[in-house]
């Protein structure tokens, strides 16, 4: 496992060990990277993680009409949120405050020490995510920047990642692999840890 990849897996294990969350954010070809990762983190990804035995009973006698379909169905997940997926909040925050800051109120609303804010940019220039992780960092939680090859450093940040090209459509190619292998090692220490 790539070393930044290991890293921004242990902080997100710490995260959600201690009850954390994770908020999620980027602007265009990022904003659905940061929908993605939610995606498999908040459901299973590459296993089933069905939910605990005894939840599955409790549903069939507590919930009359659906908790045979929801005791099956349902599966476990991590706290995760994307910043990008709440269109009326985002275009009132714009509307009222800057474009600049869409990310930076959610943070400040959702966000709290010991949570993680990972941010996408290819460009590791877009002051909203760069406001994002400004709050975070005030607010007490850790931070992952993933960006392209652009040299980038920031006491504001734990951990940036970047990819071997400075190319928005190359950089955002390397990307996938990248976050992907870090839910599938987070998936793997929280519901099979026998593979991780």
């Amino acid at each position: 496992m790539d070393n930044d990849v290991a890293k921004a897996v242990q902080i997100l294990i710490e995260a959600f060990n201690s009850g954390n969350k994770l908020l999620v954010c980027g602007n265009g070809g990022s904003a659905s990277d940061a929908d993605h990762i939610v995606t498999e983190l908040v459901k299973s990804f590459k296993e089933k993680r069905p939910i605990n035995p005894i939840e599955v009973q409790g549903l069939f006698f507590d919930c009359e009409r659906f908790g045979n379909i929801l005791g099956m169905k349902l599966d476990r997940g991590l706290p995760a949120i994307s910043l990008n997926s709440q269109t009326p909040l985002i275009t009132a925050i714009a509307n009222d405050s800057g474009y600049e800051m869409i990310f930076a109120q959610q943070v400040y609303t959702y966000g709290k020490s010991g949570d993680v804010l990972f941010a996408i940019s290819t460009s590791g220039q877009s002051d909203n995510v760069r406001m994002a992780l400004e709050v975070a960092y005030f607010l007490g939680m850790k931070t992952i920047l993933l960006t392209g090859n652009e040299p980038y450093s920031s006491s504001e940040i734990d951990l940036v990642i970047t990819t071997n090209s400075n190319r928005t459509d190359l950089s955002q190619e390397e990307m996938t692999p990248i976050y992907h292998e870090i839910c599938e090692k987070v998936e793997s220490y929280f519901f099979h840890p026998s593979v991780f």
